[in-house]
């Protein structure tokens, strides 16, 4: 096998190995994505009393803090002038 040969084989097996790598990472974003789907319809479920489960409290209530906070500091920004939203369309 010549050195072409040898170069263009190296490729065509590092072509393949990066493809095969983007379809993993494809596939682990998916997954991602549906424990995430799977986590919000969860909390929903706790949130309107159709779940209840000790376990998720935790995670409840961390979401709450969480989201409690984000309140505060969006009308925190709000007070100052500065959001990072655009905004409204005068008019």
């Amino acid at each position: 096998m010549d050195l072409f040969e040898r170069a263009k084989t190296l490729a065509d097996q590092a072509t393949a190995r990066a493809k095969e790598g983007m379809e993993e990472a494809k596939l682990m974003l998916d997954l991602r994505r549906a424990y995430d789907e799977l986590g919000k319809l969860a909390f929903e479920l706790v949130e309107s009393a159709e779940l209840d489960d000790p376990r998720l409290q935790p995670v409840v209530e961390r979401i709450r803090g969480l989201e409690a906070d984000l309140k505060k500091r969006r009308q925190g920004s709000e007070s100052a002038g500065t959001t990072d939203e655009p905004s409204p369309p005068s008019g």
